[in-house]
């Protein structure tokens, strides 16, 4: 205590402020270490086991797309690409689809699909479908 106030620990007027900082300090200390916080969300712990990186790749050599990818697996879309070039998979151009994939987002959004679901379905953002379905006419 006294190397945290210095000069101000004597038993003066500043001690009495001083013991009842440490009084009220010592309060709630627990015996038993801290538990680690459970992570809520997409958040997760960027280390990536071997296996669960061969599953990436294999996913995104499928198919799937980096959005879909980062849902499956609890990690960022950012962390997915990183981990792709890492690895030396060619990452497709963002938001990219097949043609065949194409004309069928546009039959769905035709038959009443919002964004939102066809973005589910294919692994992009409803902003990417709207974006390739405009460009497509």
């Amino acid at each position: 205590m006294a190397e945290v106030l210095g000069r101000y620990s004597n038993q003066g007027a500043a001690g009495v402020s001083a013991r009842t900082v440490r009084d009220v300090a010592s309060v709630g200390i627990r015996d038993a270490p801290w538990e680690a916080p459970t992570l809520v969300g997409h958040t997760r712990v960027s280390r990536i086991l071997a296996a669960e990186m061969d599953a990436i790749v294999a996913d995104y050599r499928g198919g799937m797309g980096c959005v879909l990818l980062s849902r499956k697996y609890g990690i960022g879309e950012n962390t997915v690409l990183a981990r792709l070039k890492e690895a030396g998979v060619d990452v497709r151009p963002q938001g990219y689809l097949e043609p065949d994939t194409l004309l069928e987002m546009a039959r769905l959004r035709s038959e009443g699909w919002t964004l939102a679901a066809l973005g589910e379905r294919y692994g992009i953002t409803r902003q990417t479908v709207a974006a390739r379905l405009k460009r497509s006419g």
